[in-house]
């Protein structure tokens, strides 16, 4: 087989069956969750961020199904030439076909599952025989990889000894105050990680798990509770509020609608009333 990709591209999901030499991969991540399945005698290392801001490496072989979270960089040395068949899936695949409202997994999981091996091995070979892949079979295996993977690592035992840790009262209480004294400019996700003593990775999850929202989504909820109260106190134009609060007005204005349900003007109307 050569070591040329051999991809199939579905409705949320992409399958990639290919053989890698045994070299060096720089660190990457992936906007979708990465379920990398590899064929027998593989041997092969991963290199990931830990909570300190350090690096953690961990040796994985044929057995040990990787499974990488969306935005996890990392990087991975085979050690010995090997096959590989890696299914990304994204958020809305999840929702609509595992029907789970959102995919929250462990910091970087191997699990270990007979049926998605041997799934993986008999596509891996069909492929390598080219033979063609219909798109029905294509979509029960990825549907039924990803309900496997995901229950065995959504396991209670699994995530005991994976517990994320969360921002004391103290430094939440001093990220909440420098995002408010902000919001007129673009909040860094890196200038928040700093303050926390954490990569930007790990604080995406610390915040999360601390808040129940991500960073982007509390600061412009943040931007939203400042523009009403400047709406129904002040005579301030729409477009100088949305200033205030660091957006265009154009953009201010769909994502008041689209939270509210009421454009910033039929809100100032209401609430002065």
């Amino acid at each position: 087989m050569s070591d040329r990709p051999i991809a199939f591209a579905g409705d949320g999901f992409e399958i990639v069956a290919h053989e890698s030499a045994a070299a060096r991969y720089p660190q990457e991540s992936h906007a979708a969750v990465q379920i990398c399945v590899p064929m027998f005698s593989a041997r092969y290392k991963v290199t990931r961020e830990a909570d300190t801001g350090g690096r953690l490496e961990q040796e994985f072989g044929a057995r040990d199904i990787l499974l990488v979270p969306a935005g996890q960089p990392h990087a991975v040395h085979w050690l010995r030439r090997a096959g590989i068949v890696s299914l990304q899936i994204s958020e809305r695949f999840v929702q609509e076909t595992l029907d789970v409202p959102r995919l929250t997994l462990p910091d970087f999981l191997a699990v270990q599952d007979r049926f998605v091996t041997l799934a993986a091995a008999e596509l891996y070979a069909a492929m390598e025989t080219e033979e063609t892949i219909s798109p029905v079979f294509a979509e029960a295996l990825a549907i039924g990889v990803a309900h496997r993977v995901v229950t065995i690592a959504s396991r209670s035992e699994v995530r005991k000894s994976l517990v994320v840790r969360r921002l004391t009262p103290v430094l939440l209480r001093r990220i909440e105050r420098y995002i408010d004294d902000n919001l007129e400019r673009h909040v860094n996700l890196s200038e928040l990680a700093v303050m926390a003593g954490l990569s930007r990775w790990y604080f995406l999850r610390v915040f999360e798990e601390t808040v129940g929202t991500s960073p982007h989504d509390y600061v412009t909820q943040r931007r939203l509770d400042r523009a009403r109260n400047l709406l129904s106190t002040t005579n301030r134009s729409v477009m100088d509020i949305a200033s205030e609060v660091g957006m265009t007005h154009s953009h201010f204005s769909r994502v008041f609608s689209r939270r509210l349900g009421i454009t910033p003007t039929e809100f100032r109307r209401i609430n002065r009333l």
